[in-house]
């Protein structure tokens, strides 16, 4: 099955994104950068572009392991937010 590509982007700009899909980021970049609401803000009327907040109440009574992993979804949660941002 072959891929349906459509025009080529800057050599620079493919280069930037081959690198960084290919290798991923560095947390700590990740965390400084990119999920900081002051550097990537929301635009004030699209109230969608957030990630959901976990129930106090249900939080309470989840067990460890489904903490952890609500915890790993909303880390990918804010990064699609982000990229929604961009």
């Amino acid at each position: 099955m072959l891929d349906i590509v459509g025009e080529d982007v800057d050599p620079v700009l493919a280069a930037g994104i081959n690198e960084l899909y290919s290798k991923g980021m560095e947390e700590e970049l990740y965390k400084k950068k990119m999920v900081k609401d002051e550097n990537c803000p929301r635009p004030g009327i699209c109230e969608g572009l957030c990630t959901a907040k976990m129930n106090k109440l249900v939080w309470d009574v989840m067990s460890q392991q489904s903490r952890s992993l609500d915890r790993k979804m909303q880390m990918i949660s804010t990064s699609v937010v982000k990229a929604g941002v961009f």
